[in-house]
């Protein structure tokens, strides 16, 4: 095999490597600022440095810290100003003369004092206080005269997530930062052909020495942790793992690039933003408001400035909260991405037919059976079912399944289950209800009035199932499946009541127990990696066929158009069985592929292994309907009905004491003909 197929693995040390990091002391003498930080993790790896710092002694006190955990001679301090180009050519000429070369700088700087906005002179004095340091190594000595090796040189610039962003009310702060940014990537244009990198680290809102000695308070501490996505606080070590990494090997193909390290302040809505920016604001009136104590002069008009941001504060908190609700809601009605399978099409009557089984081997229209009942009116026969008394108790829908009706329902939830065990799926009833959260992850928002039934609480709000696909879906989530290849596929063979409103249906199907509220089902769902999704989806419609044919029951399947799939589906089959009373094919299978639509939700991930490295996808879920059993024996009792009673099928008898055949026991009800008129 070539090298080029099997090149050496790069890693972080830097053994034998020289760094000057600017900026390498931090205002609290004993804490830990950001290049403070960077300066010891360059150490850790391996490297020598030169720590520079206007402050000399803040400088020592770094490579004090070097030398008590990994011994002497790994670090020097040096006076900088860099604002004083003799004293940067002066730090460079330290680090050749004391390690004989010099292979990163570091660029973590900043000046204090005047906001430089004063004056003419303003716009050009924050340049310098800000993107001078950065520009500064332009005549460093080492640099430009070649003696960085080829290849091994690094140079990190800090900037700020200021300069990504901007905003209010600061307005010379973030544009020296987003100038730094693009000076990054000039220079890194600019050395590429050096072999130097150039690359830019982007802090969040870290707590370091800098802001504690600036006076921060609690709640303004609180508030920046709460404005990062992850809620939690940074500190000085996350900038310097992030210098760290760009100085190293691990980072060589990486140049011109700024690194954001944030905790996700960035991604967060600009809303938040905003509000940090005034608990910003509020964090320097309080500053004023405590000088002004501490001279014993009168601060009521600062105590009334901070109140009033304080009210605009929570306004925009809310604001942010309202707007957070309508975005998700909103980005929740974005569907999956339509398979490549799927009829394109808005209407069903272009659903395509894909073919069509019958246990006489007979693909034409079945003949007319003259002189059969409905579904209803067999069940009614066999005093299987009490409609009336259902209606009464439980409204209309309601229904009472009694005597062979309970069960010719129990054989075929036990048939059902059975089936899907031989094929080697895992039985699993799961709850009858979700929180709303978590049903809000899994079911699609128009659901929640159509279809769910909420149930109330004084401390929560939950919702009756419409199917287990929905909690078996989340019954996984926030897993992680390491070894896809001996972990998945996961079947399982779901039981449970399901309970829908069912708004909207009319015609023939609102009589009997076609469509109610409440039914049972067995379900299939299968947790599979992305690379196998597919022919899983073949598999799961392929073991509905053979469980209907094996009832001896005349179903075709069809291709549902893209226009009438669910959110979630990427593609789904129907199965619709033949129902000779109403001579009409009727759905009692849904297979869906779903593929990650569900789990990127749920957080169900998975490791795919890709020669030498694995890649973390989510994985795909798929479900399908085996048996809804109520609608199923719908359809078996206008199939095996007899002038004399009904037949059972064979592959039931053995879940009803082995009877073959149910006798009707009763006629019908007086005036039911001109009822369901």
């Amino acid at each position: 095999m070539p090298d080029s197929f099997n090149p050496p693995r790069p890693n972080g040390r830097l053994d034998g490597r020289v760094a000057i990091v600017a900026g390498a002391g931090s205002q609290s003498n004993s804490g830990l600022g950001n290049g403070r930080a960077a300066a010891i993790l360059l150490a850790e790896a391996g490297c020598s440095v030169v720590c520079a710092d206007f402050n000399s002694d803040w400088a020592q006190t770094t490579v004090d810290m070097i030398t008590r955990e990994f011994g002497e001679g790994k670090a020097v301090a040096v006076r900088m100003d860099v604002t004083k180009p003799e004293e940067c050519k002066r730090t460079v000429e330290l680090a050749l003369e004391k390690f004989g070369r010099l292979d990163v700088l570091v660029n973590n700087v900043g000046i204090g004092g005047d906001d430089g906005y004063r004056g003419g002179r303003g716009w050009m004095v924050l340049m310098v206080k800000y993107a001078v340091p950065a520009m500064e190594r332009n005549e460093l000595p080492a640099v430009g005269s070649g003696q960085v090796e080829r290849g091994r040189g690094a140079i990190v610039n800090m900037a700020s997530v200021a300069g990504l962003m901007g905003g209010n009310p600061m307005l010379l702060y973030p544009t020296s930062k987003g100038a730094i940014l693009n000076m990054t990537r000039a220079m890194a244009a600019h050395h590429a052909e050096s072999g130097i990198r150039v690359n830019c680290v982007c802090p969040g809102m870290l707590y370091t020495p800098m802001m504690y000695s600036e006076g921060m308070s609690e709640e303004v501490r609180e508030a920046r942790r709460k404005g990062a996505l992850l809620q939690t606080e940074g500190n000085g070590w996350d900038a310097g793992l992030a210098v760290r990494f760009l100085a190293s090997d691990e980072s060589r193909w990486i140049t011109g690039i700024a690194l954001t390290v944030d905790a996700g302040f960035t991604a967060a809505p600009p809303m938040d933003y905003d509000v940090n920016m005034l608990r910003k604001k509020v964090n320097e009136v309080q500053k004023q408001i405590s000088a002004k104590k501490k001279a014993k002069e009168n601060a009521d008009d600062l105590v009334a400035e901070k109140k009033e941001i304080d009210t605009q504060v929570e306004n925009l908190k809310k604001d942010a909260k309202e707007f957070e609700i309508k975005m998700r809601a909103k980005a929740s009605t974005v569907g999956n991405i339509v398979g490549k399978n799927a009829p394109t099409s808005l209407t069903e009557d272009d659903n395509t037919l894909l073919r069509i089984w019958d246990p006489t081997g007979n693909l034409e229209e079945p003949a007319v059976r003259e002189g059969i009942l409905a579904h209803h009116e067999v069940l009614l026969r066999l005093d299987a079912m009490d409609l009336d008394r259902g209606a009464k108790i439980a409204g209309h829908r309601g229904y009472y399944l009694t005597g062979d009706g309970v069960d010719l329902n129990q054989a075929l939830i036990s048939y059902g289950l059975d089936f899907l065990r031989s094929k080697g799926y895992k039985k699993i009833q799961p709850p009858f209800f979700m929180n709303k959260d978590q049903m809000a992850k899994t079911a699609q928002l128009e659901q929640f009035d159509e279809e769910l039934y909420k149930v109330i609480a004084a401390e929560d709000e939950k919702y009756l199932i419409a199917t287990s696909e929905q909690p078996i879906s989340a019954f996984h989530s926030d897993e992680w499946f390491d070894s896809p290849d001996t972990q998945l596929p996961i079947k399982y063979a779901g039981y449970s009541t399901c309970f829908r409103k069912e708004a909207g249906s009319a015609g023939r199907d609102m009589w009997g127990i076609f469509r109610v509220h409440q039914f049972e089902k067995v379900e299939q769902f299968v947790i599979t990696d992305p690379e196998k999704s597919w022919e899983m989806f073949d598999t799961m419609l392929a073991n509905s066929e053979e469980f209907y044919k094996s009832l001896g029951l005349r179903y075709r399947v069809v291709g549902i158009v893209s226009g009438a799939l669910n959110l979630a589906a990427a593609q789904k089959h129907d199965l619709e069985a033949w129902f000779p009373f109403q001579r009409a094919y009727k759905e009692l299978v849904s297979c869906s592929n779903c593929t990650d639509y569900q789990s990127r939700r749920l957080e169900i991930r998975c490791g795919l292994k890709t020669k030498d490295q694995t890649r973390k996808v989510y994985v795909h879920m798929l479900n399908g309907t085996l048996c809804a059993t109520e609608r199923a024996l719908c359809c078996l009792v206008e199939n095996y009905q007899t002038p004399e009673g009904l037949a059972i099928p064979e592959p039931l008898r053995p879940y009803m004491q082995g009877r073959e055949f149910l006798p009707f026991v009763k006629e019908l009800p007086k005036g039911l003909q001109k009822k369901q008129q």
